[in-house]
């Protein structure tokens, strides 16, 4: 595919694209760099946020398109192809008192413990608490975080667990953190999205199919 990039590089294109505030484990800037490298024409202008904020912008044509989580698009509305399975753990501190020693535990193991979850307007916050439905879980939630490193600021100083992607425990910053499996496979897909009916440039077109062939080089589904 990089072979085809150069009908696109002969004037300054300029493309926008939405991805959340994913960490270094993902490696999605080192394949953008990539297509940037071999793009020298093209500028991709990048807005990070997280995806209450991302998805407006794509409705109303502020991003060619966006790098976020599938699991709550309608497929009417928008165009959408996987790039990466994510999946959640149990995330806590080491020296974080009841935790089984199992190497992976279920929800009704947990049920002592406090827990700190993304906000309820998050993706990751939503798939928590269907899961604990689907399980009759009532953890006792006693914070919430719009931002995942915030949260894991919050497990690292030992006051409570939470369940989150586990590319996103970033161990480099926080050394005390571990993970455990849950049984349940908890998963949630990543894609490159796009509204189902617009009109791209030839480059945002080039650009978003590159990630939809190519993925995020951490993981292929």
């Amino acid at each position: 595919m990089l072979q085809d990039m150069e009908q696109y590089s002969s004037a300054k294109k300029t493309i926008s694209m939405g991805i959340l505030p994913l960490e270094q484990g993902y490696r999605l800037l080192e394949r953008l760099t990539s297509y940037q490298v071999a793009m020298e024409r093209v500028q991709v202008n990048i807005t990070e946020d997280n995806q209450g904020k991302l998805i407006p912008l794509l409705d109303h044509g502020k991003l060619d398109f966006a790098v976020v989580r599938m699991d709550e698009l309608d497929p009417e509305v928008y165009e959408f192809h996987p790039i990466y399975r994510d999946k959640l753990v149990l995330v806590y501190r080491n020296t974080q008192e009841g935790i089984p020693k199992e190497e992976s535990v279920s929800l009704s193991q947990l049920s002592h413990l406090p827990f700190v979850l993304m906000s309820d307007e998050s993706v990751l916050h939503n798939l928590c608490v269907r899961q604990f439905h689907r399980e009759n879980f009532h953890p006792s939630v006693i914070y919430t975080a719009a931002r995942h490193r915030y949260l894991l600021s919050l497990v690292n100083s030992g006051l409570g667990v939470t369940i989150l992607p586990k590319a996103l425990v970033n161990t480099d910053l926080f050394p005390d953190l571990c993970c455990k499996d849950l049984r349940g496979d908890m998963e949630s897909l990543i894609g490159v999205v796009r509204l189902k009916h617009a009109h791209l440039s030839a480059g945002a077109e080039h650009l978003y199919e590159f990630f939809a062939q190519q993925g995020i080089l951490a993981q292929e589904l």
